[in-house]
Formats: structure tokens, sequence, C-alpha cells
């Protein structure tokens, strides 16, 4: 085999390595803008529970 052919196909593997990793990382991006979205769910919901905590809390000493 000589160099050239040796040079080409290193070149071709490190090409399709390239596509493949791309792909990756697009699909890892996407992923990541949607775990984003359902952490923001998360948080509100957290915070609905917060607040039914402390009025739970203080609602039976305002009814006294």
């Amino acid at each position: 085999m000589s160099d050239s052919n040796t040079v080409d196909l290193v070149e071709a593997k490190i090409d399709t390595h390239e596509q493949v990793c791309a792909e990756r990382y697009k699909r890892i991006e996407e992923r990541m803008e949607s775990g984003d979205k359902k952490f923001g769910r998360l948080e509100n919901m957290i915070w609905g529970v917060y607040i039914l905590m402390i009025t739970s809390a203080v609602l039976p000493n305002l009814i006294k």
C-alpha cells in the first residue's frame, strides 16, 4: 500500500468520523433543549408546592 493510498484512507475515515460526530452533537443539543423545557415545568411545579406548603402552614393560624 502506498503512502498516498494510506493518506487517502485515513482522510476518508476522519471525514466520516467528523460527519458522525456532527450528527451526534446535533442530537445531543436537541435533547438538551428538550430537557431544558422539562426542567422549566418542574421548576414551576416546585414553586407551586412551596406556595401550597406555606399556605397550609399559615392558613390555620388565620382561621382561629
